[in-house]
């Protein structure tokens, strides 16, 4: 993640076809975690947006090292 990086996107920029995007089921297999995991790095990173109720998971900002199996307290 580069500090310049605005977050979340100007909703301009986002564009949900361009497989930047990922579900929390499809962020789940990609990042080898299970989807509580990703819900719960949701819930304290700045990942993911919410569009129509649905959270939408930013690839680049999945693999950015921070998502992992351990529980946060």
């Amino acid at each position: 993640m580069r500090a310049d990086d605005a977050w979340p996107p100007p909703a301009s920029e986002i564009d949900l076809n361009d497989g930047s995007w990922l579900t929390i089921e499809q962020a789940a297999g990609y990042a080898r975690q299970t989807p509580d995991n990703i819900r719960a790095s949701v819930r304290r990173l700045p990942i993911a947006i919410k569009v129509l109720g649905r959270i939408w998971v930013k690839k680049d900002r999945l693999i950015g090292g921070t998502v992992t199996n351990s529980p946060q307290k």
